[in-house]
């Protein structure tokens, strides 16, 4: 397994970065590019096929779980507003019927 730096460093060099890549190369494009879920869920892909599984354990799983028990834990019973990042949108999901309040 790569370190994380080592990743990050190989996939910006990789000119096939899946379906990210616009035509302008303006930041601004980029960002809206990964606005929706299906460009976020090929970019996990692709960084578990570079190897990188411990990685995204790190910044995804983890991550997902704790916001999915702080969420559960606010207000029983209450109706809460949650922002979370996009990235975070399937791992709640995925984690939200197994967790308890």
């Amino acid at each position: 397994m790569p370190d994380p730096l080592q990743l990050l460093q190989k996939i910006s060099t990789l000119d096939t970065f899946p379906s990210f890549t616009m035509s302008s190369g303006s930041l601004e494009d980029s960002i809206e590019a990964i606005k929706n879920r299906k460009k976020i869920r090929e970019m996990v892909q692709f960084i578990e096929k570079m190897g990188g599984k411990k990685f995204l354990t790190a910044l995804l799983d983890e991550r997902d779980i704790y916001l999915t028990k702080s969420i559960k834990n606010c207000s029983p019973g209450s109706r809460i507003v949650a922002v979370v990042g996009l990235a975070h949108l399937d791992g709640i999901e995925k984690y939200w019927s197994s967790i308890k309040s």
